[in-house]
């Protein structure tokens, strides 16, 4: 296992991205739509922040439970904005970082999504520990599109 290969070619360069004053209803919109668990928040292309689905999640009130509590996500969905919700203290790295370099951040932070950011801060893409944990796995479970980072 090469750890040693750049995140460059396990990285998500097809991203979402909200801005900071995005109501919550984009972010709700964004996670039905698409199977994706972070949605980094841009400001004139840098990152700025990130909303895990999770985050997202724990702040609704269980719309499933009764009316009133859909009354009340309804309400917060469309007044809140990402900056109320967003993650602000951002661990980043830079494409030409190695991939055990990004496991050993989500070790160390316990998070699950990494901003990848060029020289001058602008996001170019995003790496999370599922991206590392095909990658550890490539030769037990091969796919072309990381079989050749070897």
């Amino acid at each position: 296992m090469n750890m040693n290969a750049p995140v460059s070619g396990i990285m998500t360069t097809e991203l979402y991205t909200l801005t900071p004053s995005d109501p919550l209803t984009k972010v709700k919109e964004l996670f039905e739509a698409h199977n994706i668990h972070h949605i980094p928040v841009v400001q004139l292309n840098k990152a700025v922040g990130i909303i895990s689905k999770a985050d997202f999640n724990k702040v609704l009130h269980g719309s499933r439970l009764t009316p009133e509590a859909a009354k009340l996500d309804d309400i917060m969905l469309r007044n809140y904005t990402c900056e109320s919700l967003m993650s602000d203290h951002l661990a980043k790295i830079s494409p030409n970082d190695k991939i055990g370099v990004a496991a050993e951040i989500f070790l160390d932070n316990l998070i699950h999504a990494l901003p990848v950011v060029d020289a001058e801060g602008y996001l170019v893409g995003l790496v999370t520990t599922y991206d590392v944990i095909r990658y550890a796995f490539r030769d037990a479970y091969p796919r072309q599109d990381i079989a050749d980072l070897s």
